[in-house]
């Protein structure tokens, strides 16, 4: 099932996108016969030229939709994320050691670009300090948006700053959903699986 939800759903995408782009270029076609009265090549190079756009359209649009969860489709903005982050309240929030023990927490991120973590109440907090670099559910840091490896993420960035003004115990946690409200969220173990825990925004605004 899993290897049908990668492979097998990639080609049927794949195959209606190409449908739907050679019936843009039939129709673009049609259309440049019956309204410019063009040659069969000039058609033809019309219609070649609809169907490529709606084929590529349609393509980036389908990757972004259906990658899961769905990439942002437009820039992240900082401001998208300010706010307080919470696990889902409906169900009891799946934590595991590769997830950073963050899951289970509170986050308000403040617009001048810090954040602050608290517990989360009626969550358990996973025990343990994280890579040795943090205490989960608690502490403070700076944040930032970025993007990399064809992704949107949040940047956390925990401890101190050194001699040089730089933050240790960082970690980058992607940012999912193709429009707001979006949701910061990590795979745990296999990426494959689907299987992942994550953060919702529960208030617009810091307050």
């Amino acid at each position: 099932m899993i290897g049908f939800s990668l492979c097998g759903w990639s080609l049927l995408i794949l195959l209606g996108v190409a449908l739907i782009g050679y019936a843009a270029f039939r129709a673009g076609r049609t259309l440049a016969k019956r309204l410019w009265h063009t040659s069969s090549r000039s058609a033809s190079l019309v219609g070649l030229a609809v169907g490529s756009g709606t084929f590529m359209v349609l393509l980036i649009l389908a990757y972004h939709a259906f990658s899961y969860p769905a990439m942002p489709l437009f820039a992240l903005w900082r401001d998208a994320m300010v706010g307080t982050w919470a696990p889902p309240p409906d169900g009891i929030q799946r934590t595991s050691d590769d997830d950073f023990g963050l899951f289970s927490c509170t986050f308000v991120f403040h617009a001048d670009g810090t954040f602050e973590i608290s517990s989360t109440e009626g969550m358990i907090t996973p025990a343990g300090s994280p890579a040795g670099r943090f205490d989960p559910c608690s502490g403070s840091g700076i944040w930032d948006v970025l993007s990399e490896y064809n992704d949107w993420w949040i940047r956390l960035d925990f401890g101190g700053p050194n001699d040089r003004g730089e933050r240790s115990g960082g970690v980058s946690l992607r940012v999912g959903n193709l429009l707001p409200p979006y949701q910061i969220y990590h795979w745990i173990r296999d990426p494959d699986s689907g299987d992942i825990v994550n953060l919702m925004k529960v208030k617009a605004r810091d307050e």
